[in-house]
């Protein structure tokens, strides 16, 4: 069996910002990982469409 290896991601945020974060995932239920993997998806489909020339 093949271990699926993800990278870490260390980052320092603003302690308010960090307790209200942890808040609103324990009031919905969701994981920082998933709220922070769907931001992340859409981060680079934003980039890419700033980054493609128009046509």
């Amino acid at each position: 069996m093949t271990e699926n290896k993800k990278p870490y991601f260390m980052v320092r945020v603003d302690e308010h910002k960090a307790s209200a974060f942890k808040s609103a995932l324990k009031s919905h239920g969701q994981s920082a990982q998933f709220i922070l993997e769907k931001a992340i998806d859409k981060y680079i489909e934003e980039s890419k469409t700033v980054e493609s020339p128009a046509k």
